[in-house]
């Protein structure tokens, strides 16, 4: 697969569009799981402490005031962890789009380069891009074209 190495690209946002839906799209699924699993183990630690709470007699006082006291705690340290990971999940969601987008982004703009000279040329893009095998068949339907029959 004919591919030669290019220097990187620091642009972040190629097609807006796109990256705009992959983004938000990544994002709700992954904050709506987190939401979805935040709420089943606020709902279990809930159910566990009022469990322990109602053996109260079985503990001392003290046991059961440091419980209600910390259940706070552990539910802001739970919150701060899904918030952290919604925020992990929109840069991974950016990094993608971006991995896909370069070379859709690259591809198309050749491809009006081809347009504006009037003529097909190979296309190459940076070594270890996704989309490799589009750039290949693409330089083998050229090479097809120009065979004479």
């Amino acid at each position: 697969m004919p591919q030669k190495e290019r220097s990187s690209r620091i642009q972040l946002v190629f097609f807006r569009e796109f990256q705009f839906w992959f983004i938000t799209r990544f994002s709700a699924y992954v904050t709506i799981y987190l939401l979805s699993l935040f709420a089943g183990v606020i709902i279990w630690y809930r159910l566990i402490t009022s469990e322990l709470l109602n053996l109260a007699g079985l503990f001392r006082k003290d046991f059961v005031t440091h419980i209600e006291e910390n259940q706070w705690h552990s539910i802001l340290i739970l919150g701060g962890l899904l918030f952290a990971l919604v925020v992990l999940s929109i840069a991974v969601a950016t990094i993608f789009s971006r991995r896909i987008a370069g070379p859709l982004f690259a591809f198309n703009r050749h491809l009006e380069k081809c347009i504006q000279a009037d003529e097909l040329k190979p296309f190459s893009l940076r070594k270890g891009d996704l989309f490799g095998d589009l750039a290949h068949h693409f330089n083998e339907v050229i090479k097809r074209t120009d065979q004479p029959k």
